[in-house]
């Protein structure tokens, strides 16, 4: 072949290989409009993990205990769809788990009964109100672990979502309140949320989003029938990976990292001061395994 002909081949090569990268560039960059699922009579199911170590210490060092945990929970979401607002209505249910408890004091496992809450949730994924129907739920040290449809737990009330179209790097930041289902309590988190990439996973178009929030109370307490007070300060941090199908609204994973600490003061007139204090650090992952009774692919 003449050279000018193989430098003219070269340069459609290369013409088409910019061409290619500006196209990738283009569909990484796509703005993407993100909105929690509204849909009526869909079913999510998912599988839920968690695994904590924690330590107690009793007057400054003076008593110490250390606790292992193990969480899994096999849990439904059934969404009612939007009522007279544009918030929707959903209900979760822990269909099945266990938890497994290790220390000082031995070993043992407790079968989880099964739970149901119903909640209003905003387009943007604000958990308005939520309410436990039936059952009781799992307790671990740790503010993220509140009940929530999507990903079994709306990332702790934290998968908030932006009002407007978001691409890969940029961030949105808040202040949530999430709501106790058992007590009608809120707790107050902020959050920062940056989208790291568009990909593909199980099948379904995706938003990778890092989300980091934390949480912090004080409290001082009377204790009932006594002169006795209590305070307590409480921490928490954390740092969680999900992914979310825009197209269906719905999370399809996420993996967490999570710090959880614990002050109490006790004042007492006639016993005298105790101080204990509690922190622990969690682990956890949720899954996405069936949507409207069809399996969801390994990954």
């Amino acid at each position: 072949m003449p050279a000018r002909a193989l430098r003219c081949s070269g340069v459609v090569v290369l013409i088409a290989v910019a061409w290619t990268a500006l196209g990738a560039a283009r569909v990484d960059a796509q703005e993407v409009l993100l909105r929690h699922h509204q849909g009526k009579g869909d079913k999510a199911k998912y599988d839920f993990t968690c695994s904590a170590k924690g330590k107690t210490s009793l007057d400054r060092g003076l008593a110490a205990s250390a606790t292992e945990v193990r969480l899994q929970m096999k849990v439904l979401v059934d969404f009612a769809g939007a009522g007279a607002s544009p918030n929707q209505n959903a209900c979760g249910q822990v269909l099945s788990g266990q938890l497994e408890m290790k220390s000082e004091q031995g070993a043992r496992t407790i079968a989880l009964e099964q739970g149901v809450i119903n909640y209003e949730i905003s387009p943007l994924g604000e958990i308005r109100r939520a309410a436990l129907l039936a059952g009781d739920l799992p307790m671990l040290p740790g503010v993220w672990l509140i009940l929530g449809p999507d990903d079994a737990f709306l990332l702790g009330g934290t998968a908030i979502l932006p009002e407007r179209p978001v691409k890969k790097g940029d961030k949105w930041q808040g202040v949530t309140r999430v709501p106790n289902p058992i007590t009608g309590e809120t707790i107050e988190i902020r959050y920062e949320s940056t989208v790291l990439a568009q990909e593909q996973l199980l099948g379904r178009p995706c938003l990778k989003i890092k989300t980091v929030r934390s949480a912090q109370s004080k409290q001082r307490t009377p204790v009932p029938g006594s002169a006795a007070v209590v305070q307590a300060k409480i921490a928490m941090t954390g740092t969680v990976i999900w992914r979310f199908d825009h197209e269906r609204g719905l999370i399809v994973k996420a993996d967490g990292d999570d710090k959880f600490a614990l002050d109490l003061h006790l004042e007492d007139p006639d016993s005298g001061n105790t101080d204990l204090a509690f922190t622990a650090s969690l682990k956890h992952e949720s899954k996405l395994t069936e949507y409207n009774g069809k399996k969801v692919g390994a990954g």
